[in-house]
């Protein structure tokens, strides 16, 4: 890129030069009205000429511009310079010579143009030649000072609108904690896996692979009840059933009642900790809880999320095209009534509502309300098969071998006794 800042520095000299002999042209051909052609075209040279340096002198009084080019060497030789000094400085003395000391014109000397029209043609096309080339310079600079200008204003949208995006990503996260306070203060998992809840029952794959499940998984909606007695591995199969649904793309909402936690036993708690989920897993069900009257009225009353306000937002969460799946293990550490309050029943009756909607899986043991209310829906009793448990006492027997040798022949025995006494635990 050309330098104006270098070019200017270079022909600062010739601008003053330039203006008065322009000046002199100018007030030659005003009165002299003899005046030829070949004035007129060194008036309009030397104009043009100073209309230009006027630019270049002007783009190096701006700090903005300077701050924008790149200096490089001169695109306009010192020759090239110093001859068209010389000759608008032969120019200016000889029209000068036409004047007298009162700025008067010479009448005798004025009727005569002081070059000849070679001379003139030749001067007229060096001056010519000289303007051209700072003008395509100053074009030049321009166009590419235009083009860094505009980068720099393109750079600075684009800071303004990461700004601006980040403001409102900080915004959108401050409204999405706020809204997620409301929904539960509570930040504790309330799906707990004990340290065995992954180690298979023998391959540990029979209620994935069973007819039960596979119905289930496939469904639009509805219950499949997990039952089987106390230790039978239903929390296992529940943390299996998670990781299974995990990795196929599924939103599993899940929770764990906890017979040593009462809070985990509230019906509001367990529906409050579904939705806290669900928003978590969906933009959707973020911005539809953003929007929704409960959400917006707590914002002037400063009030948390209701009992009967979480129902009717989960049941609605389930209407969504979400595809969400509920996981709800240890129904039967629920109690009956906390604090004077069927609480039981309250879940049972939910776990009714949203099967319409969603897909639920609950386990627990037999309890003559539970099974009143979920015996009518599908269900699969938690029994491993013999193999499983033959092989799972064998594998645990494999170490007491190594340690006695001589147990390994009461080996199938033992196993044939630890299955039966199993009776599918």
């Amino acid at each position: 890129m050309a330098d104006p800042l270098s070019v200017a520095s270079g022909v600062a000299g010739l601008v003053s030069l330039t203006i008065q002999a322009n000046q002199l042209a100018c007030k030659y051909v005003a009165e002299v009205s003899e005046a030829g052609e070949t004035a007129l075209q060194c008036l309009r040279s030397l104009s043009l000429l100073r209309d230009v340096l006027a630019i270049i002198h002007q783009t190096e009084q701006s700090e903005a511009v300077a701050s924008i080019v790149t200096r490089e060497s001169d695109l306009i030789s010192p020759v090239e310079l110093e001859k068209c000094k010389q000759n608008v400085e032969r120019v200016r003395q000889r029209l000068r010579a036409l004047f007298q000391d009162d700025g008067k014109v010479k009448r005798r000397k004025a009727l005569t143009w002081p070059f000849q029209s070679t001379e003139s043609a030749r001067l007229i096309k060096q001056l010519q030649d000289f303007r051209d080339n700072l003008t395509s310079i100053t074009a030049a600079d321009s166009l590419e000072i235009s083009a860094k200008s505009h980068a720099v204003i393109s750079d600075t949208q684009k800071d303004v609108g990461s700004i601006k995006a980040t403001m409102q990503d900080g915004f959108r996260d401050e409204e999405a904690r706020r809204l997620l306070t409301w929904i539960s203060a509570d930040d504790t998992e309330c799906w707990r896996l004990g340290a065995g809840a992954t180690i298979p029952v023998g391959n540990g794959n029979f209620f994935l692979d069973s007819i039960e499940f596979k119905d289930w998984q496939i469904s639009a909606g509805g219950n499949l009840w997990t039952h089987g007695v106390p230790g039978s591995g239903k929390s296992v199969l529940m943390a299996q059933a998670i990781s299974h649904l995990d990795q196929r793309g599924a939103k599993v909402l899940s929770h764990f009642c906890d017979h040593r936690d009462p809070s985990t036993q509230s019906p509001e708690q367990v529906m409050r900790h579904l939705i806290k989920q669900a928003a978590l897993h969906s933009e959707v069900v973020l911005e539809e809880l953003r929007a929704c009257p409960e959400y917006i009225s707590s914002k002037r009353s400063g009030r948390s999320l209701r009992k009967e306000e979480a129902e009717r937002l989960l049941l609605g969460i389930c209407l969504l095209k979400e595809r969400f799946v509920i996981i709800l293990d240890g129904l039967d550490e629920c109690a009956e009534q906390l604090e004077g309050v069927e609480a039981r029943h309250h879940l049972l009756r939910l776990l009714k509502l949203a099967a319409k909607d969603a897909r639920i899986l609950a386990a627990s043991r037999h309890l003559a309300d539970i099974d009143a209310n979920l015996s009518c829906h599908a269900q699969f009793e938690v029994r491993a098969p013999d193999a499983n448990l033959r092989d799972y006492a064998a594998e645990r027997l494999t170490g007491l071998e190594k340690r006695m040798p001589s147990a390994a022949s009461l080996t199938p025995t033992v196993v044939d006794k630890v299955v039966k006494d199993a009776d599918g635990m």
